[in-house]
């Protein structure tokens, strides 16, 4: 009888000790965890400064356009203006402007206002308005000489919604130039406009995982702070689980950053794929929002061009948040895909983004990718994101076609040169 009260004392101390044994390890490896979160919050913070960085830049780079714009509503009122309107016009607050006939502040040369905005808006729809002469009334009654341009907003039935209407100054040679000779400024802005975009999405793509790191992390305090420690076994897969979301959150921070301070444009050999893998996993989030399923059909080998990483990012970018615009007035009765092939023939590269939604009229086809169209409502896009992703195709000796029709969705294709074409090589 003594000898088993001493084996049960032996017991009950040895398993004291391996008790004691897991509580330091716990600890140590709650520690360890405690140091993984803060470390990933102090990154969190990190971009959250850069995005606050990258929006004042915008900002920035939005308000020093050359150009004074307009957004007027179809019979002439004006609903938005840009600073250089206020500055040139020597006008204090937007307000000032909001609301008033543009044929107060914009005169056509041959006539002494815009106030019969309806001719003006004939010569729009007739894609006569270009380079228009003409003059912007300041505030103080002076006549500041200007080129007029101008162009629709859509509404989905092909009615006009609103109009954008583009002044320049022409009193100096040195700002007679184009948008098209701005690309890399544009391609900025548009970059830009992205990253502000696509911040909230991928916020909420930061939120499952971290709240699956904390409660994870909870439930291992929880467990250390009881007597009757779980196996070892479930602590450790706890431990996996933090790890594996910790891992996922420093991807997704990781691809922000890198889209975000990539500024370089030298042209170098690159795998299509890749390109096209960076670019999902920075909009798939905002997809998933709006359940839409995105469906990826890449070769299996690398697609190589001869290219601009920033550009062309910006162009993938550009085909995929226009390819979840085409779900917006669509409702959740199908599914919703986008599809994203990549394929190749002896000499050229081949990149399919191809979507379900509502199609493009062949109207609106026509006009795709001329500067400042969009169908899009006033405020909720400048209209430059598809021409600049035309502009950035060709400059990399491409082309985008598109076959489209209502009702049918929509396919782009972007036609690459492989990097021996593009030297001239045979």
């Amino acid at each position: 009888m003594a000898d088993r009260s001493y084996e049960d004392l032996l017991s009950e101390i040895t398993l004291l000790r391996e008790e004691n044994r897991f509580l330091k390890e716990g600890i140590k490896q709650g520690e360890r965890i405690r140091k993984k979160i803060t470390s990933l919050i102090d990154q969190l913070k990190y971009a959250k400064g850069e995005i606050e960085i990258l929006a004042r830049e915008r900002t920035q780079i939005l308000n020093s356009l050359e150009e004074m714009l307009f957004v007027v509503t179809p019979e002439g009122e004006i609903q938005i203006t840009n600073s250089r309107c206020l500055a040139l016009g020597g006008i204090e607050a937007e307000a000032d402007l909001v609301g008033k006939m543009i044929g107060e502040w914009v005169i056509e040369e041959e006539r002494n206002s815009l106030a019969s905005f309806a001719d003006f808006r004939l010569l729009i729809e007739q894609r006569k308005a270009e380079e228009l002469r003409g003059y912007y009334r300041t505030k103080s009654g002076e006549r500041i000489p200007i080129l007029i341009t101008g162009t629709e907003v859509l509404n989905g039935d092909g009615s006009p919604r609103a109009y954008v209407i583009s002044a320049r100054d022409v009193r100096d040679s040195k700002i007679m130039r184009t948008l098209r000779n701005s690309q890399s400024q544009l391609i900025k802005t548009a970059k830009l406009a992205s990253l502000g975009e696509l911040s909230a999405g991928i916020a909420h793509e930061l939120n499952n995982p971290l709240m699956f790191v904390v409660g994870y992390n909870n439930r291992i305090k929880s467990a250390l702070a009881k007597d009757d420690l779980p196996a070892r076994e479930k602590i450790l897969r706890y431990t996996e689980q933090i790890d594996e979301g910790a891992d996922r959150m420093k991807t997704i921070i990781q691809s922000f950053l890198d889209f975000a301070r990539q500024t370089e444009t030298k042209r170098e050999q690159m795998d299509v794929n890749s390109v096209i893998e960076k670019s999902i996993n920075l909009v798939k989030e905002q997809l998933r929002l709006r359940s839409i399923r995105i469906k990826t059909e890449l070769s299996n080998h690398p697609l190589l061009v001869m290219g601009e990483k920033v550009p062309l990012e910006q162009v993938m970018i550009n085909f995929l948040t226009n390819a979840r615009d085409a779900f917006s007035d669509i409702g959740d009765d199908i599914m919703k895909t986008v599809v994203v092939r990549t394929k190749e023939d002896d000499n050229r590269v081949m990149i399919e983004i191809e979507d379900n939604g509502v199609g493009i009229p062949s109207e609106i086809q026509d006009r795709m990718f001329d500067p400042f169209f969009t169908t899009k409502e006033p405020g909720k896009g400048t209209g430059l994101g598809m021409s600049i992703t035309h502009k950035i195709i060709e400059d990399h000796g491409g082309k985008i076609l598109l076959k489209s029709a209502p009702g049918e969705g929509a396919r782009f294709t972007v036609v690459l040169p492989k990097p021996d074409v593009c030297d001239g090589g045979e």
